[in-house]
């Protein structure tokens, strides 16, 4: 690759900007793919000023405790939107990398809603490690048993796989009935459907 610097045409206002056109050539292909121009300290992509990518840091007093109530929500759309929340990507300093999300309390777990025939068809896998330790759960019998599982798996499938998936997991709180213990930390209560 080979970096072409051209002079620029254009009168010079301040003496002390320095300003030139550089063009990139990718020479195994033969086109130039980029054109950058260089005012001061400062650089403009096609006239415009490009923007930094910035990387949050780890803030544990900037996440906040939010309450969403379960009650007649779809269990896929209501595990997407706590999903998006424990990450922060509906935070414009979303890092990939960096645990920058929110608290999620979530209240009467036991009343979601499955649609279609998924209480009986969906079945839940796990397995004791011994031959034949095969164990399989419907959505039925689980919502029964342990209703706040239904909503965990279904998060955990929508979080990375590693050990930020793992950690993310634990700042999610489920609660089969209307009452939490978390009145302490001031939860706000979510409307789902709202990314503010």
């Amino acid at each position: 690759m080979s970096r072409l610097l051209m002079p620029f045409s254009r009168a010079v206002r301040d003496p002390f900007e320095a300003l030139s056109l550089e063009l990139f050539l990718d020479k195994p292909r033969g086109i130039a793919y980029r054109t950058e121009l260089r005012v001061g300290h400062r650089w403009r992509l096609n006239g415009d000023i490009r923007m930094k990518t910035t990387s949050a840091k780890f803030d544990a007093n900037g996440r906040k405790w939010i309450v969403v109530d379960a009650e007649g929500q779809v269990l896929g759309r209501l595990a997407s939107e706590i999903a998006v929340r424990l990450r922060g990507k509906h935070l414009p300093t979303f890092t990939p990398h960096v645990d920058t999300g929110d608290f999620v309390v979530v209240i009467n777990a036991e009343k979601v809603r499955l649609t279609g025939r998924k209480w009986e068809q969906k079945k839940y896998y796990r397995h004791s490690g011994y031959p034949g330790g095969l164990k399989v759960t419907t959505a039925k019998k689980l919502n029964q048993e342990h209703p706040e599982r239904l909503i965990e798996f279904a998060v955990r499938g929508m979080l990375p796989k590693n050990r930020l998936g793992r950690k993310l997991l634990k700042k999610l709180k489920v609660y089969s009935g209307a009452e939490h213990p978390h009145e302490a930390q001031q939860p706000t209560a979510l409307t789902l459907g709202s990314r503010k």
